[in-house]
């Protein structure tokens, strides 16, 4: 011990299992307290890179990526007004890029079906010659 200091006296009670703990105390505040979080605008950056490798008709999914990667920069750097801004246009761009692959599709599919290009008229008269 150190010179000029009492020493302390500790009362530790033993544990006991059984004993009823008390509750704790009550919250200063009579009613709940929400919490409102601010959910940070969405990037979309999965969905342009799908665009960009599946449907990039008239370069909408390259347009869609770099405004969701400008969005991601704008969300690291704190601009949550720039990053929505540049999600909701990579969304957009997103969205037209999905009609526009859609509809080329099924285009492509209407084509084929009901008007078979002349390679495939000739594989079915060799087909059926063999047959």
């Amino acid at each position: 011990m150190q010179p000029g200091s009492s020493p302390v006296a500790l009362r530790v009670a033993p544990y006991d299992p059984y004993r009823p703990r008390t509750p704790p105390p009550a919250s200063p505040y009579p009613y709940p307290v929400a919490c409102v979080v601010a959910q940070p605008p969405q990037d979309f950056v999965i969905w342009s890179m799908f665009s960009l490798t599946f449907m990039n008709h008239f370069c909408l999914g390259f347009a869609a990526l770099i405004f969701s990667i400008k969005s991601r920069d704008c969300k690291v750097m704190g601009d949550n007004e720039g990053a929505a801004m540049h999600g909701r246009k990579a969304k957009y761009l997103n969205i037209l890029a999905l009609v526009v692959g859609i509809t080329f599709f099924v285009s492509m599919v209407a084509v084929i079906a009901f008007d078979p290009p002349p390679f495939h008229r000739a594989v079915k008269a060799i087909l059926q010659r063999y047959q």
